[in-house]
Parts: C-alpha cells; sequence; structure tokens
C-alpha cells in the first residue's frame, strides 16, 4: 500500500557506513564554518533521523554497543507513545517505519 502523496526525503548527514553525504561535503567546502542561521527549522523527522542514526553507529562494525543502540530505539518508542494522536500520516508512517527497521537491525546484529 502505497500513498502517491506520501514523499520521503532523506536529510540525514551520514549515509549507514557512517561516510558524509555529498551535499553536505560541498557545503562544508563552500563555508568551512557553518552558520546557525543557515540551518533549516528543526522538525520532527529531524529527530527521528537522529535518533536513528545512532541507533545505526551504536551498531556499526566499528564499537558496538547493543546497549546503547536499545536505548536510543527505546527513546523512539517513548516519542512515538508520547506523541499519539499529535501526528500526521506522513510523520507517524515514518516513525513506525523507522521503529520496524531499527528493530530488525537490531535483532540481526544481536542474534550472533
Amino acid at each position: 500500500m502505497s500513498d502517491p502523496e506520501l514523499k520521503v526525503t532523506d536529510k540525514r548527514m551520514f549515509t549507514r557506513e557512517g561516510d558524509l553525504r555529498e551535499e553536505y561535503r560541498d557545503r562544508l567546502r563552500d563555508d568551512p564554518a557553518p552558520r546557525p542561521e543557515r540551518l533549516p527549522p528543526a522538525t520532527l523527522l529531524d529527530l527521528i533521523a537522529l535518533l536513528a542514526q545512532s541507533v545505526a553507529v551504536s551498531l556499526g562494525d566499528e564499537e558496538p554497543s547493543p546497549e546503547l543502540a536499545r536505548f536510543h530505539i527505546d527513546l523512539l518508542e517513548v516519542l512515538r507513545r508520547k506523541t499519539d494522536g499529535n501526528l500526521d500520516a506522513a510523520e507517524r508512517a515514518a516513525l513506525d517505519d523507522v521503529l520496524y527497521r531499527l528493530r530488525m537491525l537490531y535483532v540481526e546484529k544481536t542474534a550472533r
């Protein structure tokens, strides 16, 4: 089931492998000292991405920390429960999808 009006844009600074995305490298080359006034307004999706990225890093190959990953997954679940009924469809779908994917990643990485 897909919603033709739903558009998801990945705004994370880093790839899943931990590399800085090209669009952010360009920004740093243009302005080595980014100023806060250049940052876009913070959104719920930015917060979700930040916590999700923490999980991915915590489950990465360098110094994995399943406990820290689980903590960030739990924070996302707290966010989901506390915002229940206050999210638009896109925000709710993004949060549910991220939680599902991170839980599956957690199980995959800790089942070894």
